[in-house]
C-alpha cells in the first residue's frame, strides 16, 4: 500500500486554502477603507465648523480688519482660507490632501468655496440647491453628501 496524497487531494487543499485567504484579506482592507472615509468626514466637518467660529468670533489672526473665512474645495483636498474669496496664492491657506482613494465630486457652491460671513457665521451667497458637496471614496464607491442651510450647519450627511 502506498502512503501519500494524490495530486487531486493537494489541489483540493490549495484551493480550499487560497478561499480561505481571499475571504480573511477582504474581511481586513474593507474596515480601513471605512476608517479612512470616516477620519475624513470628522477631520472636514472639524475644519468646516472651526472656520465658521473664527468668522463668527471675529478672529482676525493679527489682522486689522475682521473678514470672512471659508473654504475651498479640489478635487483632491481642501483648502481653509482667511478672507471673502479663494486665492490660491495666499501664503498663509491652510491646504488639506485627501488620502488617494477619496475625492471630492458634485460640489454645488459657486466657486467651489464654502465662505462664512463675520459676525454671524451664515453662509455668504447662500443658494438653496447650491448648497451640497459629496466625498467619495473610489475603491468602494461610497459617496457622502454633505447638505448645509443657510446659517453654515451641516443639515444631512447621506
Amino acid at each position: 500500500m502506498r502512503r501519500g496524497l494524490t495530486l487531486i487531494e493537494i489541489i483540493i487543499v490549495f484551493g480550499v486554502l487560497a478561499t480561505l485567504l481571499a475571504f480573511t484579506s477582504l474581511n481586513l482592507t474593507l474596515p480601513q477603507h471605512r476608517s479612512v472615509i470616516n477620519t475624513t468626514l470628522t477631520t472636514l466637518s472639524s475644519d468646516l465648523h472651526h472656520m465658521q467660529l473664527k468668522a463668527m468670533s471675529g478672529d482676525t489672526e493679527g489682522r486689522g480688519t475682521i473678514a470672512s473665512y471659508g473654504v475651498y474645495f479640489s478635487p483632491s483636498g481642501y483648502t481653509l482660507f482667511h478672507g471673502s474669496a479663494y486665492s490660491g496664492s495666499d501664503p498663509t491657506n491652510i491646504v488639506i490632501n485627501l488620502d488617494p482613494s477619496l475625492t471630492f465630486t458634485n460640489v454645488t457652491f459657486p466657486a467651489s468655496t464654502v465662505v462664512f460671513s463675520p459676525g454671524s457665521g451664515e453662509i455668504v451667497g447662500f443658494t438653496s440647491g447650491s448648497n451640497t458637496f459629496t466625498l467619495r471614496h473610489t475603491l468602494e464607491s461610497v459617496d457622502k453628501t454633505f447638505t448645509f442651510n443657510r446659517y453654515g450647519v451641516i443639515t444631512q450627511i447621506n
